[in-house]
């Protein structure tokens, strides 16, 4: 069975308040970013907004191709290339 939550009605502005309880067993202070995308299946996310979240994504998709196809990374361009990306994301 699905969680039930707290039903709240967006303003004349577009605004939704996220209930203090919400907010507190997520850590998400005043003036913290959040996220809000759609998933895919159509649902409407809102979570704290973690900037290496992305990061450990590419970092994890790169270890495991390399543990995949056990490339030489002197060799293997695409690699290479996606670990400079990685490299300038990190500067």
């Amino acid at each position: 069975m699905k969680k039930k939550g707290v039903i709240r009605r967006i303003d004349h502005l577009g605004r939704v308040v996220i209930p203090k309880d919400f907010r507190y067993s997520n850590f998400i202070n005043d003036g913290d970013p959040v996220e809000i995308f759609c998933n895919d299946d159509g649902e409407i996310v809102i979570r704290k907004y973690d900037p290496h979240h992305d990061l450990a994504a590419h970092i994890q998709y790169l270890a495991d191709q390399v543990e995949i196809h056990k490339f030489d990374l002197e060799k293997n361009k695409k690699v290479l290339s996606l670990f400079q990306q990685l490299i300038e994301v990190l500067k």
